[in-house]
């Protein structure tokens, strides 16, 4: 059975100069650019389908939490911390093949305090899992605060909304 993975779900460089260019904070606000920064990098780990850097950039108490519709038309919610999400990733990424991460960029908002920034942008992931192509689509949300004076993702939030196998809708 096709599983609905959150390497979409979820969702995230090799080392990446994306976070030098955000640099340390100066002060306890967290600037735009240091958002955009460290969610390009995550980015950029989850099309390589690495999810141990992908949590590199989580905070250690982050939580993944994934929607989709449920069979009874309501919503299916899952949460993972970041320990969970590196090993379903894992697996995810052992069970299939031809994997393709698309992103758009995402727009930036930093709360009034300047403390919290949440990144929204959507994402398609396409891949073959027992011998059937699977698409996903979903908006995340990447929340990112400072912690210890540098950005860290401390919570992203999956809504699937979409879901086909073999070009047959399932959601």
């Amino acid at each position: 059975m096709i599983r609905c993975t959150l390497a979409l779900l979820s969702a995230l460089a090799l080392a990446s100069p994306c976070l030098a260019a955000a640099g340390k904070a100066s002060h306890s606000r967290i600037t735009e650019a240091q958002a955009r920064s460290i969610v390009a990098a995550m980015e950029t780990a989850a099309k390589n389908r690495d999810a141990r850097t992908v949590a590199s950039y989580m905070s250690d108490d982050c939580v993944v939490t994934t929607s989709f519709p449920g069979k009874d038309g309501g919503k299916k919610v899952t949460r993972k911390d970041k320990r969970k999400y590196v090993a379903d990733e894992a697996a995810a990424s052992a069970a299939s093949s031809d994997y393709v991460y698309e992103t758009a960029r995402p727009a930036i908002d930093i709360d009034a305090s300047g403390k919290v920034a949440k990144a929204s942008y959507k994402v398609r992931e396409t891949y073959t899992e027992q011998g059937r192509k699977v698409q996903i689509v979903a908006y995340e949300i990447a929340t990112v605060e400072l912690r210890g004076g540098e950005p860290a993702i401390t919570a992203m939030d999956v809504d699937a909304v979409a879901m086909t196998i073999d070009d047959r809708r399932i959601f």
